[in-house]
């Protein structure tokens, strides 16, 4: 989407497909550090909270707080952050074609032929930006990335008011950590990373939570997504760019992607 703004507004044709009917509807936690959301400014009303502080807890459950006089991120509503920059490219022109899937993509010597279940579109060139799981980077000879650990994230509501929190330790999930990220009206995203058996850990994480009184009920249940941990190899084709999730440009000892994807947009959107 900030690409379609960039380039929208510097006059270029745009077409957007997402097979999602909501913009910006993917699992996240939301967090963006300050450098991301000066970079690319976030409305004041979409932001849930600017932390100063955040709680770590041990294996052995011993906990060590983290304090700084100024915040240093800021917890997000993502969907309606994401839905922005779509609303600002839709103003300036670009076309967003939603519930739209790209089946294919066929690049030819001076355009790309992109086929969606509905049509077929000819262009000078795609960004592929879809996400992790799309199978678009092996069909245009690029691959897929090859390491990823699994997410899963659910909605609890919470009995007091609390901090970010990070648990770590075998227990929780080996080799990554599990979160509890404060939202707004008394509910928190509640999530673990892991390699494998991801629902298990999560199982095992929100019983650990219930037990000592932390969450009061679970307001939506756990969902699922990847989180790739190695770029690809090469994010470029004939008419071809990559970016995001899709191109594996994320943080890989948290798994974040927003201000990757935002930048590495910008990037695309100066090469075209």
């Amino acid at each position: 989407n900030n690409a379609a703004l960039i380039l929208a507004k510097n006059g270029f044709q745009v077409r957007v497909f997402d097979s999602r009917t909501e913009i910006g509807d993917k699992l996240c936690t939301g967090i963006i550090g300050n450098e991301c959301a000066s970079r690319f400014p976030i409305s004041e009303s979409l932001v849930y909270s600017e932390p100063k502080s955040a709680k770590l807890i041990t294996p052995d459950n011993d906990s060590l707080e983290f304090h700084v006089a100024f915040p240093q991120a800021k917890i997000v509503d993502r969907v309606s952050y994401v839905n922005s920059f779509a609303e600002k490219a839709s103003a300036e022109g670009a076309q967003y074609h939603l519930g739209e899937s790209v089946l294919d993509l066929e690049p030819y010597e001076s355009s790309v032929l992109v086929k969606t279940e509905q049509s077929r579109y000819q262009t000078r060139t795609v960004v592929i930006a879809a996400g992790f799981s799309t199978n678009l980077t092996q069909k245009v000879g690029l691959g897929k990335v090859s390491d990823y650990v699994t997410a899963v994230q659910a909605e609890v509501k919470t009995s007091i008011a609390g901090q970010t929190e990070v648990y770590l330790g075998q227990d929780i999930t080996p080799g990554f950590f599990g979160w509890v990220v404060p939202q707004r009206s008394g509910r928190s995203l509640v999530g673990i990373l892991a390699r494998s058996r991801p629902q298990q850990y999560m199982d095992r994480f929100l019983d650990k939570l219930d037990r000592q009184g932390s969450i009061a009920d679970i307001t939506k249940p756990p969902a699922k997504w990847g989180i790739p941990l190695r770029p690809l190899k090469e994010t470029v084709a004939d008419r071809i760019l990559i970016v995001g999730d899709s191109a594996g440009q994320v943080k890989p000892t948290t798994g974040g992607g927003i201000y990757y994807s935002l930048a590495s947009s910008e990037i695309a959107a100066d090469v075209l």
